[in-house]
């Protein structure tokens, strides 16, 4: 039997490992970190209202936006609801769209297209590494934006849902 010649084990080991290296690549998703003057004292409000408060951390990616807040321990329902209905106003504000989605996200993404992210406000306790409940929303009131026809149904944050990765999600009512 005819041996192969070693730069072909060599060639063929390069070649997995480039693949490996490609697949890992493209299946790990880079996070921005965000932080303003406005999240800043945000931050320091919100953690004055809510003792349980630890930390928050909003950062996105090409597709996301996430406020994650990170608890002492859990925390009840009415509590939780208020610190998302002010998360979410935050978001809506001007200034938030200005300083943020307009100065940061599509400076960095989608310049062209202007595809905004799906937003996301998720709770975790600290000593534990996943969320503990989380809303969601959309920019858009479709999945599919690769469209510019899919673009024009917009949203803009105003339908949100709720799961607690125990029940179904859920629809979360405006503020009354």
């Amino acid at each position: 039997m005819k041996r192969l010649p070693k730069n072909i084990f060599n060639l063929a080991f390069l070649l997995a490992a480039f693949i490996l290296l490609a697949l890992f690549a493209a299946g790990c998703t880079s996070y921005t970190k965000v932080s303003t003057d406005q999240l800043k004292n945000f931050q320091k409000q919100i953690r004055a209202e809510h003792a349980q408060l630890n930390s928050l951390q909003v950062r996105f990616s090409p597709a996301s936006l996430q406020f994650t807040y990170s608890l002492k321990k859990e925390i009840d329902e009415t509590e939780r609801l208020d610190i998302f209905y002010k998360t979410k106003e935050l978001l809506l504000s001007t200034q938030f769209q200005s300083e943020v989605i307009e100065g940061k996200f599509f400076k960095k993404y989608f310049t062209e297209e202007r595809i905004y992210p799906q937003a996301s406000i998720s709770f975790q306790i600290q000593k534990e590494a996943e969320s503990q409940a989380t809303f969601h929303s959309s920019y858009y009131q479709t999945s599919d934006v690769s469209s510019e026809e899919a673009r024009q149904l917009v949203d803009g944050y105003q339908t949100w849902s709720f799961w607690d990765y125990k029940n179904d999600p859920v629809t979360v009512p405006p503020r009354e």
